[in-house]
């Protein structure tokens, strides 16, 4: 599976869920503005400058992190499961 996000391109907005959970680094990845859907991470356990999209219609799932003390919650998010210590 998908390990890396090195030239991964997405559109500004996806129609659905997007399924990162294969990846074990987010160095370099830029994530859609908006997903109509849940975003899914589930082999990061740590996620430095990562920035997430503005916009999750859905869930967003960040349950592999140690910490999520350096993101930001989007304001548009349907729900969150993942570390308490993420910035709201």
């Amino acid at each position: 599976g998908l390990k890396t996000a090195h030239g991964l391109k997405f559109p500004d907005t996806i129609n659905g869920d997007l399924n990162l959970s294969g990846l074990t680094t987010a160095s370099g990845l830029k994530l859609p503005e908006t997903i109509n859907g849940d975003l899914y991470f589930g082999s990061l356990t740590t996620a430095p400058g990562l920035k997430l999209p503005d916009t999750i219609n859905g869930t967003l799932y960040l349950d592999s992190l140690k910490t999520a003390k350096d993101l930001k919650l989007p304001k548009g998010v349907g729900h969150y499961s993942g570390p308490q210590d993420i910035q709201r």
